[in-house]
């Protein structure tokens, strides 16, 4: 019925950026034989189409064509033009609604079909949710995935069943060209993780100490791995089996109890605590959905998962596969542990590079006295544990041997004139780094292993060296004991008192340094020959020493800052930037009343300039007039004045004419 040719196979799928639709596309892309039985040798590759979740999201490499699901027109064409459509509705409350129009549209027009169609709607166990068993007495009772049809759905998910029933209808019609599957997934877990994501991440922060376990802890949960899963429906899709209802879990049937100690043993400290079901929803970001979703206590007998062509991931179920799932969840998060080491003669400054090194990274930063201190911690800690009255046997078990350890400890310390010996803090060391926050995070080795022999203590020879806590960067501080003298010499007498740094401590400790590190036997060949290649720093150059090492190690290997870090670092740059605002604003005022002070003076001195200029124009004005007046007086206003006497005498019909005429006849100079 579903033999198709190459040219007719095109799958869509929808929310390909998703947690679950990211991997059915890849499942799909995967299994080309599955879906075109006479490929053969030759390399095909299936046409996938999918939309978006988030219309930002990145498209996977095997899709090859984004359709907006907004755009119905489009949509409806991409499924049409599809020989199968695996719709998931595990991810989103929209995709229920999206899916529920897809196959009706799809049912609507299968009478148009020219070739066969399918449908596979990945929907949720939680459909399931309150369905009893049988014999409801019996803890150990079974539901089998045949009983679908008397399924209860949890509240939450009374939409997703509707859903899943109208798929189930539309392909019931007999000779239809649809055919139609339900896939209901058990709780997902693998790769970056989803639903389990939030105790992985405590777990791998070590914090809190222990994991919080809602209730019990003996409900026993449903679950899939995410890529099981995406086979499943790549598998039903291809492959058409008869069982047109399938319940998609593994095998492991755990609690959830078993579930958070396999996460808490395997990533975290291996503790976990119990908390009323009530105080869960008090945990910041724990959803409604996923509060109901780790509370769901369900026994499925899945059987036709168990006939499909297709290679499992963790068949076996959660527990069984935690180390693998562990090992996909930090890759896929980009949390491999950054494991650093700063090595160099006493007084070079290796100590501060390596600090620097562990603030910028977020890791610990291995020194003896933290070795020492850590390892003391550890033993005293499982001791005090026997004073609880609910300790429990394996608690029990470890108190009794870091009694033995501390014993062990005192002893050593007793016979080596107070000191610990070599191969004790080798063993220390190594326990160290395979352990707690060195084994998820990383480490910063300031001057450890000191010596060539206690690298192979530690880190072991030959066959036998242990890749799991080697450090990956090496970074070796080369100084002379000149530099090394000066600069402790230079450092403040209050940083030097109570320290080695005395004058003859650090002699001391540089011909030390010296004679456990000639050039035929250096901890540096030892990690080289490793291919652990060492980067060498000159500490006369001490400003550049971090900024190489930076760079040389790469970006940090962590979750980057929490919200309250980040909070806290908007909140100092928001308080400088208001700072530097408030400055900027009174040197603004300032020069504001500089610049006017000096334009006010610059004014005054002007106006002053100007009225002097005046009263001089006008003085020299006055001298300059003072001849002219005296010959006007003489010579013109004599004749003007009678002239002007004989105008009013006379009364001429032109006085301008008459004045002018009068003048001239009686001008001194003519007479």
């Amino acid at each position: 019925f579903f033999y198709l040719s190459m040219a007719a196979i095109r799958v869509f799928v929808n929310g390909v950026d998703s947690y679950t639709g990211s991997a059915i596309a890849q499942a799909v892309a995967a299994n080309v034989a599955e879906f075109i039985p006479d490929a053969g040798e030759k390399e095909n590759v299936i046409p996938i189409i999918g939309t978006l979740m988030d219309p930002q999201g990145k498209k996977p490499k095997c899709v090859g064509e984004i359709v907006d699901a907004k755009d119905k027109a489009a949509l409806q064409a991409a499924l049409l033009g599809c020989s199968h459509v695996i719709y998931d509705i595990t991810q989103h409350v929209s995709q229920v609604e999206e899916a529920d129009w897809a196959a009706q549209m799809l049912e609507a027009a299968s009478g148009d079909f020219n070739a066969p169609k399918s449908l596979v709607c990945v929907s949720t166990i939680m459909t399931w949710a309150k369905t009893k068993p049988n014999e409801p007495d019996d803890a150990e009772a079974t539901i089998s995935e045949d009983e679908y049809r008397r399924r209860r759905p949890h509240m939450n998910f009374r939409a997703h069943t509707e859903t899943e029933k109208n798929v189930m209808k539309f392909g019931k019609k007999e000779n239809s060209m649809l055919r139609t599957w339900v896939v209901a997934a058990g709780l997902l877990y693998g790769d970056g993780e989803q639903l389990f994501h939030r105790f992985f991440k405590d777990a791998w922060h070590l914090s809190p100490a222990a994991l919080s376990c809602y209730g019990s802890g003996l409900n026993v949960l449903p679950c899939i791995h995410v890529r099981d899963l995406a086979s499943v429906a790549a598998c039903v899709a291809s492959s058409a089996p008869t069982t047109r209802y399938i319940v998609a879990v593994d095998e492991g049937a755990c609690t959830l109890e078993e579930v958070l100690k396999a996460i808490a043993e395997t990533l975290g400290t291996g503790k976990v605590h119990k908390i009323a079901k009530e105080d869960a929803l008090t945990q910041s970001d724990l959803t409604q959905t996923e509060y109901d979703s780790l509370l769901l206590n369900l026994r499925l007998d899945a059987q036709a998962v168990k006939d499909l062509n297709m290679t499992w991931v963790a068949m076996t179920g959660f527990v069984e596969n935690i180390t693998n799932t562990v090992t996909e969840y930090k890759k896929t998060r980009g949390l491999l542990p950054l494991k650093l080491a700063v090595f160099g003669p006493p007084g070079s400054g290796k100590s501060f590079l390596a600090k620097q090194l562990a603030a910028h990274y977020k890791l610990p930063h291995v020194h003896m006295n933290y070795v020492i201190k850590a390892t003391l911690d550890r033993y005293n800690t499982a001791v005090a544990a026997l004073e609880n009255p609910d300790v429990t046997p394996d608690e029990t078990e470890k108190a009794d041997a870091a009694k033995e350890e501390l014993a062990e400890a005192r002893g050593n310390l007793e016979s080596n004139a107070g000191r610990y010996s070599d191969d004790l803090i080798a063993r220390w060391i190594r326990e160290l780094l395979g352990r707690g926050a060195c084994r998820n995070q990383g480490f910063v080795l300031d001057g450890l292993p000191k010596t060539l022999q206690q690298a192979k203590d530690i880190f072991g020879q030959g066959e036998e060296v242990d890749m799991a806590i080697m450090p990956e960067n090496l970074f070796v501080i080369e100084a002379s004991d000149e530099f090394v003298k000066d600069r402790i010499m230079a450092l403040p007498e209050s940083e030097v008192a109570g320290t080695h740094n005395t004058e003859e401590g650090l002699a001391r400790r540089l011909a030390k340094f010296r004679l456990d590190n000639t050039e035929d036997n250096t901890v540096v060949n030892y990690f080289d020959l490793l291919e652990v290649h060492p980067t060498f720093l000159q500490a006369e150059n001490s400003s550049a020493l971090f900024e190489r090492a930076v760079q040389v190690a790469g970006a940090p290997h962590n979750y980057g800052l929490t919200p309250e870090e980040a909070a806290a670092i908007a909140a100092a740059d928001a308080e400088r930037k208001a700072a530097a605002d408030a400055r900027a604003d009174e040197d603004r005022v300032r020069i504001e009343q500089a610049l006017a002070a000096e334009a006010a003076k610059a004014q005054a001195a002007w106006d002053a300039v100007r009225s002097d200029v005046q009263r001089q124009h006008a003085e020299a004005r006055d001298a300059a007039a003072l001849p002219l007046r005296a010959y006007l007086v003489k010579n013109v206003l004599p004749t003007l004045s009678k002239a002007l006497m004989d105008v009013c005498e006379v009364r001429p019909d032109d006085p301008i004419d008459f004045l002018a005429e009068y003048l001239f006849k009686h001008n001194p100079k003519l007479d």
